[in-house]
């Protein structure tokens, strides 16, 4: 419910303002513009300081709102495969919004085990919802709607006090991810 309320929240700034409100990023990193609370100035620093310290039983999840191409999925595969080797820790990775009807819930009821990687990206497409069923009107789209899913849920992570790096891609394409994969830092599994 927190997720939806925030997402509610941003749609009503949208209609108001035609922009879904977003936080400037904290660092830029080439093709990725990263927005975290952690300290980090390169995407490699903002990586270590999610994963840094994660012991069993925390959790890593990878949550990707991106197209769910069979690219793109194989791809979120590899990088929560290489999370996991390189952290020692579960990971799970899930495309959004599906997984706020699912494992959404766990992540804001978890004890604060999960750590969180939020991954976005500009949709080259929109379509808009109608207003009513009966109305040729709309007063957004499905991008703006996705967007506010998104920063909804990571804004009910942040205040539920959870580790939070959101990655936002130019483009969203595997070699996107790939390039997020080879920037986890390899010494960061168990002792």
């Amino acid at each position: 419910e927190a997720a939806k309320a925030r997402a509610k929240e941003l749609l009503d700034r949208f209609r108001r303002e035609g922009a879904v409100p977003e936080d400037a990023p904290t660092a830029r990193d080439g093709d990725v513009a990263i927005h975290s609370e952690l300290a980090a100035s390169d995407l490699p620093a903002a990586l270590a300081a999610l994963l840094d310290g994660a012991r069993p039983p925390a959790y890593v999840a990878v949550l990707a709102w991106l197209p769910p191409f069979p690219e793109l999925a194989a791809a979120l595969g590899r990088l929560r495969e290489t999370i996991a080797n390189r952290t020692g820790v579960a990971a799970t990775a899930a495309f959004g919004p599906r997984y706020l009807h699912s494992t959404g819930q766990l992540h804001k009821g978890d004890a604060g085990r999960g750590r969180f990687l939020v991954l976005t990206s500009e949709s080259p497409d929109d379509v808009p919802i109608p207003d009513a069923a009966d109305a040729d009107g709309s007063s957004l789209g499905f991008r703006a709607l996705e967007r506010a899913q998104a920063l909804g849920d990571v804004r009910a992570l942040a205040e539920k006090g959870r580790r939070v790096v959101r990655l936002h891609l130019d483009s969203a394409d595997p070699a996107a991810l790939d390039r997020l994969a080879g920037a986890i830092p390899a010494s960061r599994r168990l002792q």
